[in-house]
């Protein structure tokens, strides 16, 4: 065990000597730099390391709008004033044995608005499934939970948005009107 360590260290001992002696070819004593230019090593520390404050970008003064007083309307785009909302009568399901959740009906049917259309009478107020009021108040032009007669401009369809999927379920109102065919 003791030649072993003997012979490896004379013969790393003989290696380091003859290395040593070796004369230097010009080639190998040749200091080597980077060929990067120093603007080329900031571009290239830019691109990398974009977290130090050298590099960051600076925030640019811009003027911000001041934001509307009123919210604008989905409609004609003017401000929303409080005597163009109407307010809206939904009959609810009196069933607390199923939980908190509020179930709106139809105001003449009593079936359960869940996906269908749904039409709002605006002189009135009354929101029915859109089928009862093809059949019954779209005929004669009376309402049929308050006997008013009202106008075709008074008549809003709501729009279900979808099925059971996840992203269904909201309920858009939606009018026609003519400033929107432009």
């Amino acid at each position: 065990c003791v030649c072993v360590c003997v012979c490896i260290c004379v013969c790393v001992f003989l290696f380091f000597v003859f290395f040593s002696t070796q004369p230097r070819s010009p080639k190998c004593c040749k200091v080597v730099r980077n060929p990067k230019s120093k603007s080329e090593k900031r571009q290239e520390l830019k691109r990398t390391s974009f977290w130090l404050p050298d590099f960051t970008p600076a925030a640019k003064k811009q003027k911000i709008d001041k934001p509307r007083k009123r919210p604008p309307s989905p409609i004609s785009g003017r401000d929303l004033r409080l005597k163009d909302l109407t307010p809206i009568k939904l009959t609810t399901l009196d069933d607390k044995a199923k939980g908190d959740k509020k179930k709106y009906v139809c105001n003449v049917s009593q079936k359960q608005i869940t996906f269908q259309d749904c039409v709002f009478i605006k002189s009135t107020g009354a929101v029915m499934l859109k089928s009862i009021f093809d059949d019954l108040a779209k005929p004669t032009m009376t309402c049929p939970v308050t006997n008013k007669k009202f106008k075709k401009k008074h008549v809003i369809v709501m729009k279900s948005d979808g099925s059971g999927f996840a992203a269904s379920g909201q309920v858009i109102a939606k009018k026609w009107s003519e400033a929107l065919m432009n």
